[in-house]
């Protein structure tokens, strides 16, 4: 039986990926260049979101996650993950007081807390220069992985049976295969911009994100919105990410991309994968959101795990 990867984003990717490890044919179908991945930063934050956590199962997702990528970087030839540092800016004294209970929780994650952040646009409450950061660069990543795929030649016989998984993004969450999820797929724009003489090589953090990409490129983002979900910049969302960009330089800058896609998000943002009815050879693989590059190369080989041991649970609908 062969194994049909539906979807070539980042599930589709990892799904992949970690199938060729363990030597199980597959064959993948639709294209790397749609949906959320080809247009996500690749964004590693190992201390996220207001709640502060760094819970030891983010912190090993997030070695995996670095083990994984290095690991396709010398199957493919191509450099894809950038470490990078995390300039965490504290919105208020509370918040960073807050960090300051929780600091010794997060390890050698934690480079220092400063009380100068260099950036007087950031307020007077300081920052925290977070190490076990960086980015994926999803496009380099996703184009390698499907050329070598490629090569593989895995493409099923004339009438061999198939196994489908579906990992198609917010298209299988809005209209197609599992639109009976409950989910809450959010629209989100980005900038790319190129700010000459600037030389920020951290990642900057707070009420979004600016990450470097070398060659005076930043990457600025991102917008959220949960009412209009089509992939169509706006300018809207181009003034809220420049307005982002102008709290950290007043340097000039020129926009050289503006992109939008549909964030595939469950839950909180967490991978769901199973079997698509009480039985047949159909499952889908979902719900990366804004974390894929974090949590997707584990997930996927959890579901691999449960395919080979037959163990996939029915989906349930809403």
């Amino acid at each position: 039986m062969a194994i049909e990867i539906r979807g070539g984003g980042l599930a589709g990717c990892a799904l992949g990926w970690r199938l060729w490890e363990r030597g199980i044919p597959f064959f993948m179908t639709g294209e790397a260049r749609q949906g959320a991945s080809w247009v996500s930063a690749g964004l590693v934050n190992p201390i996220a979101g207001r709640s502060l956590n760094l819970t030891s199962d983010n912190r090993t997702a997030i070695q995996e996650a670095k083990a994984f990528f290095h690991q396709v970087e010398e199957r493919v030839g191509r450099r894809i993950w950038h470490e990078c540092p995390v300039l965490r800016f504290f919105a208020n004294e509370a918040e960073r007081q807050k960090f300051e209970r929780r600091k010794e929780a997060f390890g050698d994650w934690l480079e220092e807390v400063l009380d100068e952040s260099g950036y007087p646009g950031m307020g007077d409450a300081g920052a925290a220069l977070i190490a076990g950061g960086g980015w994926l660069d999803v496009r380099a990543y996703l184009q390698a992985s499907w050329a070598f795929f490629a090569q593989q030649n895995q493409a099923p016989g004339a009438g061999e049976s198939r196994l489908v998984i579906h990992c198609g993004g917010s298209r299988d969450l809005t209209t197609g295969v599992l639109a009976t999820l409950e989910s809450r797929p959010a629209k989100g724009e980005i900038l790319t911009v190129e700010v000459p003489g600037w030389g920020e090589s951290r990642i900057l953090n707070r009420g979004g994100w600016v990450v470097p990409l070398g060659n005076d490129r930043f990457r600025v983002g991102s917008t959220y919105s949960w009412d209009h979900l089509d992939e169509e910049p706006t300018e809207e969302g181009r003034s809220e990410l420049l307005t982002l960009l102008r709290q950290f330089t007043s340097l000039p800058c020129s926009i050289v991309e503006h992109v939008a896609a549909v964030r595939p998000i469950v839950r909180r943002s967490e991978p769901v994968w199973g079997r698509l009815g009480e039985d047949g050879d159909t499952y889908f693989f979902n719900g990366l959101g804004s974390k894929g590059c974090t949590f997707g190369p584990r997930a996927a080989g959890d579901l691999v795990d449960q395919l080979e041991k037959d163990k996939i649970f029915p989906l349930k609908s809403s």
